[in-house]
């Protein structure tokens, strides 16, 4: 929200010698006077600093989210990450009632109590959460595979969009890019391009392109 933003830029201005703090304030004035927070508005950073300690101390706990249809559901959850990407902060759990790890957007959880009942020896292993920064677009969850797509835009712009990613051929006005990553969120981005991308492989992936793409077109022909 825009009151904890403005708390922690004052908390950060503290730590400045007063000619920092003039200088620092006359970079960041504009910016923090239009500042607009999000649709939620709701305020984050206690929620933040709880689920980071249920992380460290691995506790369960059952928490009430909305969905995106709106529908509260209950989880019994066991916290390993949070992850920011793309204005929302999340928490990936572990779902007891799933049986997998499951994205929580954080402002989406109603309420959560901890509980004393601890969690089994498998559910506690490390979570890799920089891998998984590595092959996720838009914390969208999917399967992992490889794709190779034709790119004509700014190539250097796509690998940073895959880091597991490299060029694999170069054509004479675009490249061939081959990137692990997940599929649902690569989707979203490569139809974000437009005419600058192609996809060649796998197979399955490509038709799931050419469907999306021929839906998108019939929203202007009917």
């Amino acid at each position: 929200t825009k009151k904890e933003t403005d708390h922690l830029l004052g908390a950060l201005n503290d730590n400045l010698t007063p000619a920092e703090q003039k200088e620092l304030n006359w970079i960041i004035k504009n910016e923090q006077s239009n500042y607009v927070e999000l649709q939620h508005t709701k305020a984050l950073l206690q929620i933040l600093w709880e689920f980071s300690n249920y992380i460290v101390k691995h506790r369960l706990l059952n928490i009430v989210y909305t969905r995106q249809d709106k529908k509260q559901v209950t989880h019994t959850i066991l916290p390993k990450a949070i992850i920011f990407s793309d204005y929302y902060f999340y928490v990936v759990s572990y779902s007891q009632d799933a049986e997998k790890d499951l994205f929580f957007r954080l402002d989406w959880i109603i309420d959560y109590t901890p509980l004393e009942k601890k969690a089994g020896h498998s559910q506690n292993l490390r979570y890799e959460d920089g891998k998984l920064r590595q092959n996720i677009q838009y914390m969208t969850p999917g399967e992992l595979i490889t794709i190779t797509f034709e790119f004509s835009g700014t190539v250097e712009a796509a690998l940073d969009r895959f880091p597991n990613s490299k060029v694999i051929k170069k054509l004479a006005d675009s490249v061939v890019i081959e990137a692990e990553t997940i599929d649902q969120g690569a989707m979203m981005w490569l139809l974000s391009q437009g005419k600058r991308v192609k996809v060649l492989s796998p197979a399955d992936f490509k038709a799931k392109m050419e469907q999306e793409i021929k839906k998108m077109l019939q929203n202007y022909t009917t």
